[in-house]
């Protein structure tokens, strides 16, 4: 074979086995993006029903009104509903079950949770 032939062959599939990595690489980066915004989404969410569980149950002990506020790193949509919490962001959401009654919903980074003696939460975004 002619040199010119046998180093256009090679120059060929080296660029066929470095579009293959960079493919395979682009997949494994997109999962891991996934997951880790899942498990974000997750950590604010347990966040988010911790306080409001402990908030209550400090409302309840005591008898008097609780407030607190909870921040995180960006911005979370929560949605409180019949002793669900919604959080979600622009990449994953999640529900978790509390058991107090909770009311509000917003988006931001910092939220005003608000436990009354009767186990009744209201959550407010703060702007």
């Amino acid at each position: 074979m002619d040199r010119p032939l046998v180093e256009i062959m090679l120059t060929v599939s080296l660029l066929g086995v470095l579009a293959l990595t960079i493919t395979s690489a682009t997949a494994q980066h997109q999962i891991l993006v996934a997951t880790l915004n899942d498990l974000s989404m997750e950590k604010s969410l347990s966040s988010a029903t911790s306080a409001i569980t402990n908030a209550a149950a400090e409302a309840s002990t005591t008898g008097e009104t609780i407030c607190i506020k909870i921040a995180f790193p960006y911005a979370v949509t929560l949605d409180a509903l019949q002793g669900f919490v919604y959080a979600s962001n622009e990449y994953a959401s999640r529900k978790m079950a509390v058991p107090v009654e909770i009311f509000g919903k917003g988006t931001a980074m910092v939220f005003k949770i608000t436990a009354y003696a009767n186990k009744t939460v209201i959550l407010e975004a703060v702007r």
